[in-house]
């Protein structure tokens, strides 16, 4: 079982990146795999509750969003696949902070499947190559406790800044969604096309919303690849919409999209809220 799993963490996920980290950067990457280690000492234990309470939960922010995703959020393998994604085709430019986004993304999705810290540090020490490995793995495995992550060795991922005009939008699409909830597929056709009228979003719309939604899946996975930061953004509601997926999944999604970090501190009802006035906005609209 946990082959099947770490194969479709290998499909899922391209992992090629790692080879192309310099061997200067290498190391710095080492300590991330001790925190990784000391997290899932701490997860074996004393479980999620322990985890969250121990110094390796906050340590690092990016670190903290894996776990927020897969323990606390409720979201889908598929999605956190996603989501993983997205953020990398935001940080394509820098070949250092997209390994540390999935270096932490994969050694979060070890720990909730459970491998042992051992193989946990052989695993990820193998994805920076063979020399990187034979040379580290036992002592990074060994001197997990000494984590040594400094000002010269840190990584700080820098994440999009706030964008009123993209924000107005995603709560826009965020309360179509909400709205389709409660409407057949012809109502919210009808918000898409003739109420909401947004070209960029019906023409995504409009290519995904088809009765085989194995369909639909398999034309977004093909259509995202390559396309532009705004077409992507479409594209995503889009699916989201066809999929009358979970409200909170589409909003991280189309943070992910924007490279924003989701602020998961503050509280959803505050979300929600602003939902509502962008839904009432629309319904408006429409009579």
């Amino acid at each position: 079982m946990k082959h099947e799993e770490l194969m479709e963490i290998e499909s899922q996920i391209d992992l090629k990146v790692f080879s192309d980290i310099p061997v200067t950067d290498q190391l710095r990457f080492g300590e991330y795999i001790k925190l990784i280690a000391k997290a899932n000492d701490v997860f074996v234990s004393g479980g999620i509750a322990g985890l969250r309470e121990s110094a390796y939960y906050n340590r690092d922010r990016t670190f903290n969003l894996m776990f927020f995703w897969l323990f606390e959020a409720g979201i889908s393998k598929e999605v956190y696949y996603q989501l993983l994604r997205n953020y990398k085709h935001c940080l394509e430019d820098s070949d250092v902070y997209s390994a540390k986004l999935l270096l932490l993304g994969v050694g979060a999705m070890l720990i909730k499947i459970g491998i042992d810290t051992s193989s946990m540090v052989l695993y990820l020490s193998s994805l920076f190559g063979t020399e990187f490995a034979k040379k580290n793995y036992k002592r990074i495995l060994e001197t997990r406790d000494n984590i040594k992550l400094d000002e010269a060795s840190e990584i700080i991922i820098k994440y999009k800044e706030y964008n009123l005009t993209y924000r107005d939008k995603k709560y826009d699409l965020l309360a179509l969604l909400k709205i389709s909830k409660d409407y057949d597929g012809e109502t919210l056709r009808k918000l898409v096309y003739d109420i909401y009228a947004d070209p960029e979003l019906s023409t995504m719309f409009h290519l995904l919303d088809v009765s085989d939604k194995e369909i639909s899946r398999t034309v977004f996975a093909k259509l995202i690849k390559g396309a532009p930061k705004n077409e992507r953004f479409y594209l995503t509601a889009a699916m989201c919409l066809v999929e009358r997926a979970p409200i909170v999944n589409m909003h991280y999604l189309l943070n992910s999209e924007l490279g924003k970090l989701t602020n998961f501190g503050k509280p959803y009802s505050e979300v929600m809220a602003e939902i509502k006035n962008h839904e009432d906005k629309i319904l408006a609209a429409s009579n």
